[in-house]
């Protein structure tokens, strides 16, 4: 019916009605229209928070401060089992520890942790646990695998207690990932992911250098893995106090966009052409000469121990310097995002001329082993040069 023909007592003129106050005059749903177009209301005392932009940077930085201290603890942690292995060879009377045998226990460890990025990954993906709770669970358990570590008396424990801790190492990482990816503004997510990894190569960096004093001052390192744990429990106090999953939790909104959903075709189409291209394989086998030689830092301080004859401590102090490089290496990445193509190719040649150089002149100064020597050699090189053939 048209608005002007309608003679409905809604449309007629009729005096005003007063009610009484605290009288609410019912509505029809016909009058008020489809409420299912309407926003809900929410009463006054609504128990919905409202967060300002102020409180949200607030609360960013104390959730980035827990996952830094979180990855500090954790990632760190390693560092002080790798400056651990020359005392561990020391007390052959009681673990049977040979340098042989201390391969096979960072061998095993390698293995786990491998296990663990492909476990942990599909867990975290698919499981309705938050990320904080898988997180604060990982500072729990390393915490007692890591006294375990300290109190066992046998080479199987000692393996036993390795490979569950770099079974669990996995862990932070990819969850560290996901809060911060939630929390992180666009424009400042790759600066919060490097000085992540500037945080995990620091934090490994001082542990390295604490455990070289603590055992250069005659402490054992039984009593290093008696105290690293109470670090682990007051970082995971910290961590339960101060991460969230999602702005959600403290009442907060934000743009989020939800991934981009590829049907199977297309992912199986994305799969083959990885699969078939050279590039992907070379850079493959580009990182894993770069993961290898990345591994040296666990027998370093042995080498140090063995070929210099120096005491626990101080071969500790001799391999520092290892991860001091590594911390530094992460400054030369940022030039990348601004030069050009033939620039990175000019840049990449002469990076793998200079660390080659530095290699040959560090292995004559030494004296190292000829087929150590070449090993090394040829991984550095190879693991330089395959950027540079793709890039070209």
């Amino acid at each position: 019916v048209h608005p002007l023909l309608d003679t409905t007592p809604a449309l007629m003129s009729s005096p005003p009605q007063h009610e009484p106050p605290g009288h609410e005059v019912p509505v029809s749903d016909e009058e008020h229209g489809d409420n299912s177009l309407q926003e809900p209301f929410i009463p006054k005392h609504s128990v919905v928070q409202q967060v300002t932009s102020f409180s949200l940077n607030v609360w960013r930085v104390i959730v980035f401060s827990g996952i830094f201290i979180s990855i500090c603890c954790l990632k760190g942690s390693r560092a002080a089992i790798d400056a651990s292995i020359p005392a561990l060879t020391s007390e052959k009377t009681t673990l049977g520890m040979n340098n042989f045998r201390a391969a096979i226990m960072l061998a095993f460890g390698n293995a786990m942790r491998v296990v663990g990025k492909i476990v942990w990954g599909f867990i975290l993906d698919s499981s309705l646990a938050s990320p904080k709770m898988w997180l604060c669970c990982a500072h729990l358990i390393m915490a007692l695998l890591f006294f375990f570590f300290g109190s066992s008396h046998s080479y199987g424990a000692l393996c036993f207690f390795w490979s569950a801790y770099m079974f669990w190492i996995a862990v932070p990482w990819p969850t560290a990932t996901k809060i911060l990816h939630a929390w992180s503004n666009k424009s400042h997510y790759n600066m919060v992911m490097s000085l992540m990894s500037l945080n995990s190569r620091t934090s490994q960096f001082l542990v390295a250098l604490t455990s070289a004093a603590l055992l250069h001052a005659g402490i054992s390192w039984r009593n290093l893995f008696h105290f690293y744990p109470l670090l682990m429990i007051l970082s995971f106090v910290y961590a339960v106090f101060t991460l969230k999953s999602t702005p959600r939790e403290i009442g907060a909104t934000i743009d989020e966009k939800e991934p981009t959903r590829v049907d199977d075709k297309t992912q199986a189409e994305a799969l083959v052409l990885f699969l078939t291209s050279a590039r992907f394989w070379m850079m493959n086998i580009s990182t894993g000469l770069a993961s290898c030689l990345m591994e040296l830092q666990s027998f370093t301080p042995l080498y140090f121990k063995n070929e210099k004859q120096l005491f626990a401590g101080n071969a500790v102090f001799a391999a520092v310097p290892f991860h001091l490089g590594a911390v530094l290496s992460l400054f030369f990445t940022k030039p990348f995002d601004w030069m050009s193509h033939k620039q990175r190719i000019i840049h990449l040649t002469l990076l793998n001329v200079v660390i080659v150089t530095l290699f040959l002149v560090l292995a004559i100064w030494t004296h190292i082993h000829v087929a150590v020597s070449a090993c090394i050699f040829f991984c550095l090189w190879l693991e330089h040069f395959i950027p540079i053939l793709c890039a070209i």
